[in-house]
């Protein structure tokens, strides 16, 4: 079983829901977990202060990388508003990942009406 997280902003081991759902998922047999999300970390106010020492530069630039069993897909973002984006490319990846399920963090996310304004048949396997 195949499940695809969509996270706006992800932000490994700070704590969040995001990242330990799919990570702990992974680990279970039969389960691929994958996220796709945008390739820059979250918008706080002062950034470079506040997480830049621990995390780097905010904008971390597409990618695909590996952590053991867990794929995470950076990809660009169209634009940025505050806290919201919209994520480049989503749909194709969708199609391409070929979900079972797919889970969207957080129901504000432009990413959630890209994913229920298509076909989910064209999604599935």
């Amino acid at each position: 079983m195949k499940i695809l997280h969509i996270v706006d902003y992800l932000m490994p081991d700070i704590g969040y829901q995001e990242y330990y759902l799919p990570k702990n998922l992974s680990e279970i047999d039969n389960i691929e977990s994958v996220i796709i999300t945008s390739d820059r970390y979250s918008n706080f106010k002062d950034y470079s202060n506040i997480w830049g020492n621990r995390l780097g530069n905010r904008i971390r630039g597409p990618s695909v990388t590996w952590d053991k069993n867990l794929k995470i897909i950076r990809l660009k973002v169209y634009f940025e508003f505050g806290f919201k984006i919209l994520l480049k490319g989503l749909y194709s990846r969708l199609k391409s990942e070929s979900p079972d399920f797919v889970f969207i963090h957080g129901t504000s996310s432009f990413s959630y009406f890209v994913v229920i304004l298509f076909p989910f048949s064209y999604l599935t396997r």
